[in-house]
């Protein structure tokens, strides 16, 4: 992996989902002088439990443009759009990764708001305001890279939704800033929002976040996120009262091969089956093999847990993921996976179920 300036997705590019946030588009020189990156990607899954439940899903498909101009010397001006593209109907029982897609209220819909920011670009850093990749997961992709299923126990996708809320995700109305060199990068983010009763004059939500890449194709990292707008009893679209969450992490990933743990600790971050918000922990693991050009293996596991004196009685989760992928282009995958689920719901019973899962992704750009 390599660190990024132009991107305001994390601090460095991915490189086992298929490039997950952009598609790898082409640079494309218009007439105003501007680079227009035009890229998109349809992504397709279903899957099936173990006791005969099958259901298909969108997989977070997405088209998006990247502009990238030049203001005077030294300063260039620099923005995206992202629209998630729901393929299927979303009504399923079957539950897939935790990145909903979409924000609050938005997952149903044809169309959804993933990314939408402008900003500078100079030597000095790079300065963005709108929805973007928060710079927490600048660290929870780590381990933030299986095709079907993941993203439970990094704290970024907080409480069933985008992470827009809590700062952690894809924030809205985020203000970045992030300075990169070849050795390091840092990330400060606030959230200036009216959306509770509790709001501040600034910066109802902030973050930061360090990469130290000493190595190459090695680096490591932590970020810790704030919310100050809560409110004790929040519904849906609310923070809150004392979010707060941190992560640190360690990814080793060269042309074959890619090893990756995140681990984060929360506060009042996290909900039950029966929206209860709780304090925890989590671990997330990620592994891949590539080999033969287009084949690969992976595996890896999800690990949320409450602390011990949480109102949330027996919840967890916890299960083991592995599965192949055989890319056929440069930016299409087919894949097959199976989670293997050992969640527990509140009152014990089983959480989420067992899943053997298969799907497609089509990436194109222009």
């Amino acid at each position: 992996m390599q660190f990024l300036i132009f991107s305001a997705k994390p601090l460095q590019a991915q490189t086992t989902k298929a490039n997950d946030s952009t598609a790898s588009a082409v640079n494309l020189a218009s007439k105003f002088d501007a680079i227009t990156d035009l890229y998109g990607s349809l992504r397709f899954k279903a899957g099936a439990t173990f006791n005969g439940e099958f259901g298909m899903r969108n997989q977070s498909s997405r088209i998006g443009l990247k502009l990238h101009t030049n203001i005077t010397k030294g300063i260039d001006a620099i923005g995206q759009l992202e629209v998630g593209v729901n393929l299927v109907d979303t009504q399923t029982k079957i539950v897939f990764n935790a990145d909903p897609g979409g924000a609050v209220g938005e997952v149903d819909n044809i169309f959804t708001s993933r990314i939408g920011w402008v900003g500078i670009d100079t030597k000095f850093g790079q300065l963005t305001w709108g929805k973007q990749w928060s710079v927490y997961y600048d660290i929870a992709q780590f381990a933030d890279a299986f095709y079907a299923f993941g993203g439970d126990a990094s704290g970024a996708f907080a409480a069933g939704t985008d992470g827009s809320i809590s700062g952690t995700g894809r924030p809205a109305n985020a203000i970045q800033y992030r300075f990169i060199h070849d050795y390091f990068g840092i990330g400060l983010q606030v959230q200036n929002r009216f959306i509770s009763p509790n709001y501040k004059k600034y910066a109802d939500v902030y973050a930061v976040s360090l990469v130290i890449k000493p190595l190459e194709n090695f680096q490591l990292g932590g970020a810790y996120s704030k919310v100050r707008d809560g409110i004790f009893d929040p519904d849906p679209t609310e923070p809150r009262l004392g979010d707060e969450a941190m992560i640190a992490g360690v990814q080793y990933d060269n042309r074959r091969l890619n090893v990756s743990v995140t681990a984060s600790s929360f506060t009042n971050h996290e909900i039950d089956e029966n929206r209860n918000y709780f304090s925890g922990y989590g671990v997330e693991f990620f592994t891949q093999y590539r080999f033969l050009e287009k084949w690969s293996v992976y595996s890896g596991l999800n690990f949320l847990q409450p602390k011990s004196d949480q109102p949330v009685g027996d919840y967890t989760v916890r299960y083991v993921d592995a599965g192949a992928s055989y890319s056929f282009s440069k930016n299409s995958l087919a894949f097959v996976e199976i989670k293997l689920d050992d969640s527990k719901n509140s009152d014990g019973t089983a959480g989420k179920n067992s899943i053997f899962s298969f799907g497609l992704y089509l990436g194109f750009e222009y």
